[in-house]
């Protein structure tokens, strides 16, 4: 076995950071974030055309990791199937154990919350979305229901 992968999914504002605060707290963790990276290594809030080097370079930090055998939480909107598809291949390649975090929040309670994207991105967001099922990839599937405040910052 090789470290555990814990992959986030919500939407934007959902609670998914707060979550994640809660649980470093408790457990020895590391979180890789690809707003981070984007915003940090490459200095922009959103820029398509940067995604493969983004990709590559989350990938690169999760196999590093996974490889120390450390638990790694990956904080993003992992809306769709897809998207949480490439995380549960590398979790898969690393031999790791994989888990995936739903944070179930209403879209009207992320809309109130919303301070930074536009609301047309949220909403497209939100159409696209597609609830984590088993019949993705048998890994474990943990919903929690939005618990948070309304002044939560993800």
């Amino acid at each position: 076995m090789s470290g555990k992968l814990i992959i986030m999914v919500g939407l934007p504002r959902s609670g998914k950071s707060t979550w994640i605060e809660d649980f470093r707290k408790k457990n020895d963790c590391i979180v890789v974030s690809n707003d981070w990276i984007r915003e940090n290594v490459f200095h922009v809030k959103y820029y398509h055309s940067i995604n493969p080097a983004l990709w590559t370079i989350s990938d690169g930090c999760i196999r590093i990791l996974l490889s120390q055998d450390k638990t790694v939480v990956v904080d993003g909107v992992n809306h769709t199937r897809f998207v949480r598809g490439e995380f549960i291949k590398t979790g898969k390649d690393m031999g790791a154990d994989i888990e995936i975090v739903y944070i179930d929040t209403s879209f009207a309670t992320c809309l109130r919350r919303n301070n930074k994207l536009p609301n047309e991105r949220l909403i497209q967001m939100a159409d696209e979305f597609e609830i984590p099922t088993n019949e993705e990839a048998p890994v474990k599937i943990v919903t929690i229901k939005d618990t948070y405040n309304e002044n939560s910052s993800n």
